[in-house]
């Protein structure tokens, strides 16, 4: 008997398959600006039209997003009359605008301030609206992942990042608004000089309210600083105490400086300003908003 053997031979293909992505197609997006000159009268008035863009990102809470790019499209209104040493009107209208298909065609958010100017500033979108005469330039900042306003302030901003045990950061800005702000200080309560407001990202935490008798403190913004043992700075950065499952915001100090020398020490704890322990040479009263 004849055995037959028979040999399978087994042939392995090895296929790559390429896949392209449909390349990014890009955008373009153009800003007009203008000027005029007019006379009412004998009066002369111009008006000026300026927009302008900017690209910035924010980081997401949720880590799995990451990062967020964004495109600031902004335009700023202004109006001079030759009868007015002030600005007669102004505006700044910021809108941000998310990339769904590379295109930034997605409107996040929108605001229009009465402001003269306006520009980024950290993770915030700042605005410029100047004093005249007795008035002190004033500031607002505004959320650039929600748009939403943080803060109004006069003079310099202080800021306490704190970073808790997971190193991500949660930033306190320390703000104070003189009566003199060429705009939205509302407080109506004897001698107020002006508000110190301590902001998150989540609003104000805490307001007191600033009281004396002597003008120049109403007129003038003083410097101020935040303390710790070790540091004096307009900005730090400091370590969530831990104590057991809590991590709590460590103590600092705000440090006002007035233009006569005079200061005022304000402790902060817990996110809430210590006005029973306040130190400091300056005649000033301090009382916490009803």
């Amino acid at each position: 008997m004849m055995k037959h053997i028979i040999f399978c031979s087994l042939f392995f293909i090895n296929i790559n398959i390429v896949v392209y992505a449909e390349p990014a197609t890009g955008f373009k997006k153009q800003a007009t600006s203008s000027v005029s000159e007019s006379f009412e009268e004998t009066v002369r008035v111009r008006k000026l039209h300026n927009q302008r863009f900017d690209f910035s990102r924010f980081f997401n809470e949720d880590v799995n997003v990451g990062v967020t790019e964004i495109l600031l499209e902004q335009t700023f209104e202004r109006v001079e009359r030759e009868d007015m040493e002030a600005i007669a009107s102004s505006s700044v209208k910021v809108s941000a605008f998310t990339s769904v298909k590379d295109q930034y065609e997605h409107l996040l958010w929108s605001f229009e301030d009465e402001a003269e100017e306006g520009m980024l500033w950290d993770d915030y979108y700042k605005t410029v609206k100047y004093g005249c005469c007795a008035q002190e330039t004033t500031y607002k900042l505004f959320d650039l992942q929600t748009g939403k306003l943080i803060t109004i302030f006069t003079g310099e901003l202080a800021k306490v990042d704190i970073l808790d045990v997971e190193n991500s950061s949660s930033a306190r800005l320390i703000a104070y608004l003189s009566s003199a702000a060429s705009i939205g200080f509302d407080e109506n309560a004897k001698d107020a000089i002006s508000t110190l407001t301590l902001n998150s990202k989540k609003g104000v935490e805490d307001k007191v309210i600033l009281l004396s008798d002597n003008d120049e403190y109403s007129a003038n913004t003083p410097k101020v600083h935040l303390l710790t043992e070790k540091q004096e700075e307009t900005q730090l950065v400091l370590e969530a105490v831990t104590n057991g499952q809590n991590k709590l915001v460590p103590v600092y100090t705000v440090q006002l400086r007035f233009i006569d020398g005079q200061t005022l020490l304000i402790p902060v704890k817990q996110d809430k300003f210590d006005i029973d322990n306040i130190k400091g040479t300056a005649k000033i009263k301090v009382v916490r908003e009803e």
